[in-house]
């Protein structure tokens, strides 16, 4: 039989077909693209397809991306002309959504009839196309960069879909994606649609409430749980108690693991969660919960206070800056951690790296390749896995750089060498942890230490990109260390015992506290010291002849004086204005003199023999 698709009949079908596909989105998904969507999914895209403005708060594995596809798949399929934006955070994020659409291509043959060719994705913009059909232009499903919005504003969707939506700056979302749904996709073919209505309504054929007066364009928002402190949660009790209210326009979900249908997640993984997660990671993830802050060291609200900033990350440095590097070496089981700090004040974090199963020289190699980068001034690192092996690889100078080999400052021999004298070496004593946890936690809450915010560039690099979510991985880190004290009364920084915290990583926060300590130590602990030592007594000069005068350190208006210092207080004053300098003097010393001093009772005599022996 041979069906002609200029027969009335066929026309006839086919349009209340495709009506009733259109009143029935989740049965559409399951005949067109071959899906099989469970009872919360189906009610989730039921909401999405009718309603303007939908925030879905779902849990982890829940598929929320998987039912941003479908529905773009078929808003797009249904609706011919239809324009429908995939946006989050960064470019990367998009892409997730559009792979999804791609999968979803992949498996429906109906899908891939009704598009001009396959997925297609560019560094930046991924799009399907639909063929045009019934005298309008075809529909498009677009993944477009985020940006400073100036893309979104030219490119005219008719269904925005925000992924990640606490990561969105809230600026870019008022100013560009909100006044979008005020527009709808034909804006005379909705005049002529409420005049008639209008017309209808003054013959007494319909009532008030029968008249639709829908906006065409829709904002979709899906995410996990977040913090209240963020603008999502600000936004999610607007469309609450406008639902509440009964407006239609409006619904909001929060789905949690425990709504869907048993087997759908894996039981085991759960639970392996609730083992290895903190508690409010856990009710964020997968109770889909707004929590409204952490009880850890380093607060979420304060971290997020000092991430609202212009600046972005770099993946290489300016001449004119200074730079310190902190680094968690690891080789096994834990990751190998970079944090880089710009020097200034305030400090910036404007680069994080994060790399598993790396040899030691790969990692040497690694930090030259940001010595290069970057002007650093200084790199704290960590003694122990592996960062003595590192230390000397990086002494042997193994790029050729001409600047010489990167020498521990602290390490004797190594002083005796001529290159960059900028590595420390540190131990991980409970002192040195506290303070350094301390300096840290000064720096951040005084704002002179601030994160960079989302990159807004038009078309920023993947390597830009992955530099932010690094720093975002950074500081989910940091809001789960705690500070305990031990048995000896010590402070102990580390993820909580207990309540889930058994494999929490936290190579990122050790760099961070290291790269901070660096910038500490350089900028501000210098300039503060530890104590004020008050001197009282009688000066009085000593006539010593044939002596050189000695020049007083301090104010110029203290001038020569013919008093003669003693050696052991010209020492002291040495080591006060310059202690590097005078150990190197010291050591130098050695080198040419050779002359080791011995006390007369250090010499070994062997005891006297007894009479009769």
């Amino acid at each position: 039989m041979v069906v002609s698709f200029d027969d009335p009949e066929f026309l006839t079908s086919a349009d209340a077909l495709i009506k009733f596909y259109r009143l029935n989105p989740e049965i559409a998904a399951e005949d067109l693209l071959l899906v099989e969507l469970s009872d919360i999914q189906k009610v989730v895209l039921r909401s999405m397809w009718f309603t303007n403005y939908v925030m879905s708060i779902m849990c982890r594995g829940s598929g929320k991306t998987f039912i941003n596809a479908v529905f773009a798949c078929l808003k797009a399929m249904l609706y011919p002309g239809y324009r429908i934006g995939l946006l989050a955070p960064t470019f990367r994020q998009s892409k997730f959504i559009f792979d999804e659409c791609t999968r979803l291509w992949q498996r429906s043959p109906i899908l891939q009839a009704a598009t001009e060719r396959k997925p297609t994705q560019q560094s930046d913009n991924c799009y399907l196309r639909f063929k045009a059909t019934g005298g309008r232009n075809g529909s498009l499903v677009q993944a477009i960069p985020l940006g400073d919005g100036t893309k979104i504003r030219g490119s005219r969707f008719f269904t925005i879909i925000c992924d990640e939506f606490p990561h969105i700056p809230e600026e870019i979302f008022n100013m560009v994606i909100r006044p979008m749904a005020a527009t709808v996709s034909d804006p005379m073919e909705n005049v002529r649609r409420l005049r008639k209505q209008r017309e209808l309504l003054e013959k007494g054929l319909i009532t008030e409430d029968e008249i639709e007066d829908k906006a065409a364009n829709q904002i979709i928002i899906t995410s996990s749980g977040y913090f209240t402190f963020n603008h999502m949660y600000k936004l999610y009790c607007v469309y609450r108690d406008e639902m509440r209210a009964g407006n239609e326009k409006y619904s909001v979900f929060r789905v949690p693991y425990t709504l869907l249908p048993e087997g759908f997640l894996d039981r085991d993984s759960v639970e392996s969660a609730k083992q290895q997660m903190s508690s409010h990671e856990f009710n964020m993830e997968y109770m889909a919960a707004f929590i409204p802050d952490t009880d850890a060291f380093y607060k979420a609200s304060l971290l997020d206070s000092c991430s609202r900033t212009t600046f972005h990350p770099q993946v290489a440095g300016s001449h004119e800056k200074s730079y310190c590097l902190g680094i968690d070496p690891a080789r096994t089981e834990d990751s190998f951690a970079i944090g880089v700090i710009e020097l200034g004040k305030p400090c910036r974090v404007i680069h994080a790296m994060e790399l598993k199963k790396q040899s030691f020289p790969k990692m040497s190699a690694l930090i030259e390749e940001l010595c290069v980068l970057f002007n650093v001034e200084s790199i704290y690192m960590d003694a122990g896995g592996g960062g003595l092996a590192i230390k000397d690889i990086l002494a042997e100078n193994g790029s050729g750089d001409n600047r010489g080999p990167i020498l521990d400052v602290e390490d004797e021999i190594h002083l005796m060498k001529t290159g960059r004298h900028i590595l420390r070496m540190c131990n991980f004593t409970s002192d040195f942890i506290s303070e350094s946890n301390f300096a840290a936690l000064r720096l951040l809450e005084h704002r002179d230490l601030l994160f960079p915010t989302l990159p807004t560039v038009e078309e920023p690099s993947a390597a830009v990109e992955e530099s932010w979510q690094t720093i975002q991985t950074m500081k989910q880190q940091m809001q789960m260390i705690e500070l305990s004290e031990t048995a000896t009364g010590k402070h102990h920084f580390d993820v909580p015992k207990g309540e889930g915290h058994g494999k929490q990583k936290k190579d990122l926060y050790t760099s961070f506290m290291l790269a901070a300590r660096s910038a500490y130590d350089l900028l501000w602990a210098d300039h503060m010291p530890e104590s004020i030592i008050h001197h009282g007594g009688v000066i009085k000069p000593r006539n010593v002849s044939g002596k050189t005068p000695v020049t007083f350190v301090g104010d110029p208006a203290l001038g020569h004086s013919t008093m003669d210092i003693p050696g052991a207080l010209r020492d002291k004053l040495d080591i006060a204005r310059d202690p590097e300098g005078f150990k190197r003097k010291m050591l130098q010393q050695m080198r040419n003199k050779r002359t080791v001093f011995t006390s007369p009772g250090a010499v070994l005599r062997p005891k006297p023999k007894k009479p009769g022996r």
